[in-house]
C-alpha cells in the first residue's frame, strides 16, 4: 500500500490495525509488514531510451559481429539482450531500480560495450525527452 508523505501517522496506523483484524480469524502465526520509502517508477522515456541502447547493440553486432563476453549470435536480440545485461550486472529486476540506479546500469551497459569492443562501440546519449522527464520526477 503507498501512502503519500502528507497522510497523518494515525490514518496511515488506522490502516493497518483495521487489515490486522480483518485477517486475524486467518492468521496462523503473525503478519509480515514491509514499510520502505515509496520510489517513483521510472519513466516512458527512460524504459524507451534502455530498448534504443538494446538496439544500438545489436545494430553494432550486424555491422561488425562484435558480440558482449558471453553471448552467442542467437542472443542478439534486444528482448535477449536485456536480460542478458540484467543477469551480467547483477540486476534482478529494472523495475525495482531508482531513477538513479536505472540510469547506472544503462550507463554501465555502454561503457561496458566501449570498453571491451576497443572503442569501437559508440555510446548513443538520451534524447531530449528523456532528460525532460528525469526533471519531472
Amino acid at each position: 500500500m503507498f501512502f503519500q508523505n502528507i497522510v497523518p501517522t494515525e490514518n496511515i496506523t488506522a490502516w493497518v490495525a483495521r487489515q490486522i483484524d480483518a485477517t486475524r480469524p486467518a492468521v496462523k502465526y503473525g503478519w509480515d509488514i514491509d514499510v520502505r520509502p515509496h520510489k517513483k517508477p521510472r519513466s516512458y522515456q527512460q524504459n524507451r531510451y534502455l530498448m534504443a541502447v538494446m538496439e544500438n547493440i545489436v545494430r553494432f553486432y550486424h555491422e561488425t559481429g562484435y558480440m558482449p563476453d558471453g553471448c552467442g549470435a542467437w542472443a542478439m536480440r534486444t528482448d535477449v539482450q536485456k536480460e542478458y545485461w540484467k543477469a551480467r550486472l547483477g540486476v534482478g529486476s529494472t523495475a525495482k531500480l531508482s531513477t538513479k540506479e536505472f540510469g547506472e546500469f544503462v550507463d554501465q551497459i555502454q561503457g561496458t560495450m566501449a570498453a571491451e569492443s576497443g572503442g569501437e562501440y559508440q555510446i548513443i546519449t538520451p534524447p531530449d525527452l528523456y532528460l525532460e522527464s528525469l526533471a519531472a520526477l
